[in-house]
């Protein structure tokens, strides 16, 4: 309120009031610890996808976890996800409308993710993929274990709807097989992709955040 705003001098706070609420600011940066946020960007015209990407939260053994979807659209936006949102507490779901031709990238919806996220960890999940039940458990215990700030898949598996057949990607025995080292730009593009796979601690995404680029 407008008294709020004018206090005089004499009420600010003391050195160790202002120091927590430096505290709290700070571990509000670094999120809720132990939670994992999945953050998934999507469109309108991937909404066939929606009912698989929710299935797969919900399977995640994991248990302090929620999602975060960031949808841009034309005409329709999603009434699933904007259902399971009012349905679940741990779903939020946003969704902006856009121009044809103007719409938002990847990396943007990201960073917008991050944002809402309220997790210690960010990990991705990409509309058109498959996550299996321990994919947040193995992911973020490598991460604990190796003490990094960031973790990312460098194979997974692949299936291809019309000719069902199962495939394994692994993007750097695939340069060595080119003649590529592992830190080839191409090998290293394949490798690290654009966040499908990629799990990180929260204050890092605030820190380093995406280019606002498609991949």
């Amino acid at each position: 309120s407008v008294g709020d705003e004018a206090t005089s001098s004499s009420s600010r706070p003391s050195r160790s009031e202002a120091e927590e609420a430096g505290k709290a600011a700070g571990d509000a940066e670094k999120g809720t610890k132990g939670r994992v946020s999945i953050v998934t960007p999507t469109t309108e015209s991937r909404q066939r996808f929606h009912e698989t990407v929710l299935a797969c939260f919900e399977a995640q053994t994991w248990p302090d976890k929620e999602l975060v979807v960031v949808e841009t659209y034309f005409d329709k936006h999603s009434d699933f996800f904007e259902r399971a949102a009012k349905r679940d507490p741990r779903v939020t779901y946003v969704k902006f409308k856009v121009e044809p031709g103007h719409d938002w990238s990847i990396g943007l919806k990201r960073n917008l993710g991050t944002h809402l996220a309220t997790g210690e960890f960010i990990a991705h999940f990409d509309d058109d993929d498959l996550y299996s039940p321990r994919y947040l458990t193995t992911m973020v215990s490598q991460l604990k274990e190796q003490r990094a700030q960031a973790i990312t898949l460098s194979s997974w598996f692949i299936f291809d709807v019309k000719t069902e057949r199962f495939g394994f990607c692994d993007a750097i025995a695939f340069g060595w097989m080119k003649g590529r080292g592992a830190d080839h730009p191409d090998v290293k593009s394949w490798a690290y992709g654009y966040g499908f796979s990629y799990v990180y601690r929260r204050q890092v995404a605030l820190d380093v955040p995406y280019d606002s680029i498609d991949l």
